[in-house]
């Protein structure tokens, strides 16, 4: 009996060290929350930048201004 205990104790080990530690864990998964919020704000500006550039081209494409 005392084996299966320390079985079983020994692979709940194993998974709460992946869970907090591992790949996919508890803090990986915070680093790259913070990553896609930063992505995007800047995929957010990219796209504002290239609305503004395609209504310039557009306008040169298309203006009667000489």
């Amino acid at each position: 009996m005392k084996w299966v205990t320390f079985v079983l104790s020994f692979a709940l080990l194993c998974c709460q060290y992946s869970l907090w530690f591992g790949k996919g864990s508890v803090g990986h998964t915070e680093e790259l929350q913070e990553q896609l919020v930063r992505q995007e704000e800047k995929n957010q500006t990219l796209t504002l930048r290239n609305n503004f550039l395609n209504a310039e081209v557009e306008d040169l494409a298309h203006g009667q201004e000489a």
